[in-house]
């Protein structure tokens, strides 16, 4: 079994979390009522097929997710470095808000000139 923060190296991703929010974003998993994470109803299968299992931190009884080597490779066919994260989606917005008032500035000027 291996942790989310091991099973993260093999899919070239920086963090644990990172992982955590690709996967929710793809909406494979969700908070857990005990603090951690859960898959969802759709996904539940991954514990009883011998993808993942759920374990109890010991730092703060947190419910978390380890994964088999059976389940490290299911999530490398997910391609999760292409699942944007809201940061990236921030990021873009922010890059088109840009663009957007930029060319409203741009036209402002055009009908000056004109």
């Amino acid at each position: 079994m291996k942790p989310t923060h091991v099973a993260k190296n093999s899919l070239g991703l920086r963090s644990a979390q990172d992982l955590h929010k690709r996967l929710k974003q793809k909406g494979i998993i969700t908070d857990s009522t005990k603090g951690g994470w859960c898959f969802l109803p759709d996904y539940s299968s991954l514990i009883m097929d011998g993808y993942a299992w759920y374990t109890e931190s010991e730092y703060d009884g947190a419910q978390t997710i380890e994964w088999t080597d059976n389940g490290v490779e299911w999530l490398k066919e997910l391609n999760l470095q292409d699942v944007p994260t809201e940061k990236v989606k921030r990021e873009e917005s922010l890059q088109a808000y840009r663009k957007r008032i930029t060319k409203a500035a741009l036209q402002r000027v055009a009908e000056e000139e004109n």
